[in-house]
């Protein structure tokens, strides 16, 4: 019988229900499982999809899992062995409207969980692919509504490309993407994405420890890993899970000073852009506030306070090319910016820093304000991460609102230098 192709909007129920079948298929699996992933487009925040969720478990040794059939027929699953992919063992439920497929791989067979892999973290991390790919899925569904073999011919073409460029990435940012899945931090998706950074991991793939380095931040995810924090070469130490943190203090010792950082939420509609035109207009006439040029690139990375503004691009050049920021100048002397300490695919990480005898004087709120306009206007997110308390401030008197306070390790030898940017 024909197959009914149906492609919707994301669901934001569909992890729940990949968890609920993921614990019935563990219970089966027992020990012959090594892993179990949620793959295809419904593991993909924001992505439409026909609404059948893909799940993929590794297993030891696949020839015992064929001992495990009737097991998967009893909670309503056809097994259909390999089905057209050597060392594959796939599984469908649903029948005609299916809701559920399986495709259990043996953990030595790194090319095709790697594959699988790499097109899930790709897309979830590239906004660009997602949105092409959705539009293509629903157009290819609207012409072969009762035709899946139409539908996926439709694809073919498209998803190798995908498949080949996601390798490529996953190999070059070394699988570590999905240990850092749902962190909301921009310069982890400033590296990932390929524009600033490094990532280094324990070795294998996939990783199960890694460390995003950027600027002045190394971010910690995984198994804590004591080589990779050995190996952090920046002022900040960032653990995205409390168990990073006894390890952190046990190989730094004194060096590694605890603190608290503040997350801030990510609310695009949030902005009050007549507010923020008042603040952005309110530099007294003696002040100019001026896009950063090469001019003033240069001039800024010549004084240690305001160094940041740019420090991350590699030259004036680049920053011309690829950052966004503004400076209020007197005289032609720089006094205060705000600029892109990091960028990302779809927005910026917002700097702003004031020389010490012009601070409290609304220089950083004029500045920050105008490049939170320019963002909006070119259709970037202007993120904003508060390294403390008077930064809260300012972000929440600039339209954003404070998410929650979160972990970080100064290095001593670097503290007095932080505390007082």
């Amino acid at each position: 019988m024909a197959q009914h192709v149906k492609v919707v909007s994301y669901d934001s129920e569909w992890p729940e229900i990949y968890e609920r079948e993921k614990n019935l298929i563990l219970q089966i699996l027992g020990e012959e499982a090594a892993a179990i992933y949620h793959i295809g487009s419904t593991s993909v925040p924001g992505l439409c999809a026909k609404p059948i969720i893909d799940i993929m478990p590794v297993v030891r040794d696949i020839s015992k899992v064929d001992r495990m059939q009737s097991q998967f027929e009893a909670i309503g699953y056809e097994y259909m062995g390999e089905f057209g992919i050597p060392g594959r063992r796939y599984l469908r439920k649903g029948g005609n409207e299916r809701t559920h497929q399986i495709h259990i791989f043996e953990e030595k067979n790194k090319k095709d969980v790697l594959r699988h892999l790499a097109v899930r973290d790709y897309l979830r991390l590239h906004s660009e692919a997602r949105k092409a790919y959705g539009t293509l899925k629903q157009n290819v569904a609207a012409q072969h509504p009762e035709d899946i073999e139409g539908y996926c011919h439709g694809k073919d073409a498209f998803v190798k490309d995908l498949e080949t460029k996601a390798s490529a990435w996953y190999e070059r940012t070394k699988g570590a993407a999905y240990l850092f899945d749902g962190w909301q931090e921009t310069m982890i998706w400033s590296c990932l994405q390929e524009h600033m950074g490094s990532v280094e991991t324990d070795g294998s793939l996939p990783p199960a420890s890694a460390r995003i380095s950027v600027g002045d931040f190394s971010f910690f995810a995984g198994t804590p890993d004591e080589n990779l924090i050995q190996g952090a070469n920046t002022p900040i130490l960032g653990p995205r899970t409390e168990n990073w943190e006894p390890v952190i203090e046990k190989v730094l010792g004194a060096e590694a000073i605890k603190a608290q950082r503040y997350a801030i939420k990510k609310e695009p509609e949030a902005f009050d852009c007549e507010i923020l035109e008042k603040y952005a207009a309110s530099l007294p006439a003696a002040y100019e506030l001026r896009p950063i040029d090469q001019e003033l690139y240069e001039q800024i990375m010549t004084k240690p306070w305001a160094k940041d503004l740019c420090s991350q691009f590699r030259d004036g050049d680049d920053y011309v090319r690829r950052g966004l920021g503004f400076a209020a100048v007197l005289r032609g002397d720089v006094v205060a910016g705000a600029s892109s300490y990091t960028i990302y695919d779809d927005g910026i990480e917002i700097e702003i820093d004031t020389n010490k005898e012009f601070r409290n004087r609304g220089f950083a709120s004029a500045c920050g304000s105008r490049l939170i306009l320019e963002c909006l206007s070119r259709g970037l997110y202007p993120s904003w991460d508060a390294h403390d308390l008077r930064s809260v401030s300012l972000a929440e008197k600039l339209g954003y609102h404070r998410d929650r306070p979160y972990n970080v390790y100064f290095l001593k030898s670097s503290c007095d230098d932080l505390i007082d940017a």
